[in-house]
């Protein structure tokens, strides 16, 4: 029989590994601890720590299982090396954010920015990386862990079902990719939307609206994975006021249902768009108990117009003992879509805005250095629990990106 390839032997590694140990530990607790000298014995093995170590170390076995190495111990390569292992979901639902780094941030920004808009394919390209890329339907930029866009095309290979008129809060399915000779749950880029439903990470979701030889492509906007199976995996579009990123934030169910008739006058649509706005604000409840706190005023811009004044959580929503005024704060809806993706912060110490060095030269760079606002009453700050979490879970993210 002839010997495994290096590439053959990591894939039997790792298959191995996670059948006979890790999926089982991770049954009955929430992580797995692992020797390579279990590996090594149990495969009766000699001589193959250095190949166990780089097989489970690779960003494959992360990326075809969903795991996440939280701690690793002992010499780099020994049969002693010893690591901790936990389900990329779980440390989501913790509310652990991933690192993304400044430019996937700046791409999700822009894309939620845009939303509804038509924009030429060089336009896409603008970015670096690009937006979206002309071969591929689901787009991961090479060396990311998460795919940054879905495309579609009407009439294409692929049979997406979005909607003709797609509704902010709704859901749709996409088709995976499956290129010839390629197990579709090991390519590449389907991993990466995998990853981003894994760790609650949203992607782009752009449709085309006009062919080539000059395409144009309209922006639906973001959209957050939550399913993959049957060859499809499902999305759910979000809505300004959506917490995402790491957060476990229950996206809204659909603003109407599939028996509801499309309006067939200006006051049903009129009432449509209410209702979404309502949806995007967030939880009712919620805002009514900020709106008072703060006066019906954004703590960072003073604007006062209530229709564009949003509940924004500082921990992330964890179910309702989450939606009290000392977890929140009212902003202007798209300082809160800032916040949200941590180009926006607030430094615990002195409660001043903190801006990302992306928006050092955009229009927001006059609320640099801007100190919140006080509610009407003490008992209604932010806590500086709340304060420093949300300060601290941005902290590491960008020392991980570094």
């Amino acid at each position: 029989m002839a010997a495994d390839t290096p590439a053959k032997l990591a894939d039997r590694i790792r298959r191995f590994t996670f059948d006979t140990f890790i999926k089982p530990r991770l049954v009955k607790a929430a992580v797995a601890q692992l020797r390579a000298s279990e590996v090594h014995s149990a495969m009766g093995f000699k001589d193959r720590v250095p190949a166990i170590v780089k097989a489970l170390e690779a960003r494959q076995f992360a990326d075809e299982y969903g795991l996440r190495i939280l701690e690793r111990h002992g010499q780099p390569v020994s049969a002693g090396t010893t690591w901790t292992f936990a389900y990329a979901e779980d440390e989501a639902a913790a509310g652990r954010q991933p690192a993304l780094s400044e430019a996937h941030r700046k791409a999700l920004a822009w894309f939620q920015v845009h939303a509804g808009e038509v924009v030429s394919w060089s336009t896409l390209h603008d970015f670096e990386p690009p937006l979206g890329s002309a071969p591929k339907a689901i787009y991961r930029p090479a060396g990311w862990r998460h795919a940054i866009s879905v495309k579609i095309i009407p009439g294409g290979p692929y049979p997406d079902e979005l909607p003709e008129t797609p509704q902010a809060g709704s859901s749709f399915r996409y088709h995976e990719e499956r290129p010839a000779n390629t197990d579709p749950a090991k390519h590449f880029t389907n991993l990466g939307l995998a990853n981003a439903m894994r760790d609650r990470v949203p992607v782009g979701v752009i449709r085309q609206v006009k062919p080539k030889p000059n395409p144009q492509y309209e922006v639906i906007g973001l959209g957050l994975p939550f399913g993959w199976e049957d060859g499809f995996f499902s999305l759910r579009l979000l809505e300004a006021g959506d917490t995402v990123l790491g957060a476990s934030t229950p996206v809204p169910e659909p603003v109407s249902t599939p028996d509801e008739p499309d309006p067939i006058s200006n006051d049903d649509a009129r009432r449509r768009v209410a209702r979404s706005i309502i949806a995007r604000r967030g939880q009712a409840k919620f805002r009514k108990m900020l709106m008072k706190a703060y006066g019906e005023t954004c703590c960072i811009s003073g604007c006062d117009v209530s229709a564009v004044l949003e509940a924004a959580h500082i921990r992330p929503y964890l179910g309702d003992h989450t939606n009290v005024v000392s977890n929140g704060l009212l902003m202007r809806a798209d300082l809160h879509t800032l916040f949200d993706l941590g180009l926006l912060r607030i430094d615990p110490k002195d409660r001043r805005v903190v801006l990302d060095e992306a928006l050092q030269g955009s229009e927001y760079k006059r609320f640099h250095g801007v100190a919140l606002a006080r509610p009407i009453a003490q008992r209604d700050a932010p806590s500086v629990d709340n304060l420093e979490y949300a300060w601290f879970a941005a902290t590491v993210q960008e020392a991980e990106i570094s």
